[in-house]
């Protein structure tokens, strides 16, 4: 296979070469990098690779390279991406999304630009492809120049920040569906230009179903433990189509009926301008009710009638927390933040 190569600090390394290099370097991000290639050029047959842990105890599992070589392909096919093009890489190699970005670069033969993984990347002129968070794309998409075609997941996409990805006319910007297990996105969602769409669409060699919970049922023909059952709750519109609706772990059950926190959140963003998510509480009359969580009272009056929420899926609380926590790989940790000891004060919302 051929290697391509890695770009850092104006320097050209083969990938070996540079894993050679910064194998003991003090800067964890670098020597993470490094860890990562040397493991893929071993005699094992797999990784290990960890999850990020935004919906329960991080852990690591064992994830064939096969996988990951199949998904890196499939990827360069897709988007027809030839030998030496540039790519640009900010996120963790801890992680699958980062260590993709790494496959893809092998596999593709690409010329790979690296920086040290921050909420602020400055992307290189004349970069082809890329892969961002959500928080990074924010900071990022106003930049005029084009970064070719850009990969965005990890998280949900805010409303605000979704408004601002339709008005980017020279990148090609993609919502990511996947994880670790299915080695990086098995569906992507083409979020501006004509051809943008509402929904997911499968990857080459990917089929969905669902079950009576609505959980998405992943068929992939480069994963060995497929069918995967996940934990997201989505309207399926073809066997190769879906709407993602929320997660079921995160489902509010209010009255007998399902709401969910994520469009909730999408909903409320255009109103709320600060990090925030949404939870369950207890409630007298419906067994359970929704309320927002955020750090700092930021003095706003919510009115029911500026959104398009049912008076079920309305707010009934604030819950303010001395710190919203996230996740290693950047994702707000609801569990934790709603630990007793990291909560405020409660206030009951007027509707």
């Amino acid at each position: 296979m051929d290697q391509g190569k890695i770009i850092f600090r104006e320097k050209s390394y083969e990938f070996l070469h540079f894993a050679d290099e910064f194998n003991a370097h003090p800067e964890l991000w670098l020597r993470s990098i490094s860890d990562f290639i040397l493991e893929w050029f071993d005699t094992k047959s797999f990784v290990s690779t960890h999850t990020s842990g935004s919906t329960g105890i991080p852990k690591t599992i064992e994830l064939p390279k096969q996988t990951m070589l199949e998904s890196a392909l499939k990827t360069i096919q897709y988007f027809n991406f030839k030998k030496g093009i540039q790519a640009f890489n900010c996120l963790p190699a801890k992680y699958i999304a980062g260590r993709m970005m790494l496959v893809r670069s092998m596999a593709g033969n690409w010329n790979l630009f690296i920086e040290e993984p921050s909420a602020a990347p400055t992307i290189p002129p004349g970069t082809d492809f890329t892969a961002l968070t959500p928080p990074q794309l924010s900071r990022v998409i106003s930049m005029k120049s084009s970064s070719g075609i850009v990969l965005v997941g990890g998280a949900p996409v805010s409303i605000g920040l979704e408004s601002r990805i339709l008005q980017a006319k020279s990148t090609k910007i993609y919502l990511t569906y996947g994880m670790t297990e299915t080695a990086s996105h098995v569906a992507l969602r083409k979020m501006n230009g004509k051809d943008r769409s509402p929904y997911f669409t499968a990857m080459p060699g990917v089929k969905f179903e669902t079950n009576e919970h609505q959980q998405l049922i992943i068929h992939a023909d480069h994963v060995r433990s497929s069918p995967l059952t996940t934990n997201d709750v989505v309207d399926l519109l073809s066997d190769t189509a879906f709407y993602w609706k929320g997660r079921l772990d995160n489902v509010i059950n209010s009255g007998g009926l399902k709401l969910y926190p994520e469009k909730i959140e999408n909903e409320l963003g255009k109103l709320i301008s600060v990090p925030f998510f949404i939870t369950a509480i207890e409630h007298n009359k419906w067994g359970e009710a929704p309320a927002i969580v955020m750090e700092n009272d930021p003095k706003f009056c919510l009115d029911w009638n500026q959104t398009d929420l049912s008076k079920f899926e309305f707010p009934e609380k604030l819950i303010f927390v001395r710190k919203l926590i996230y996740t290693a790989s950047g994702k707000i940790d609801r569990k934790l933040t709603l630990k007793e000891e990291n909560i405020k004060k409660r206030q009951k919302l007027k509707r």
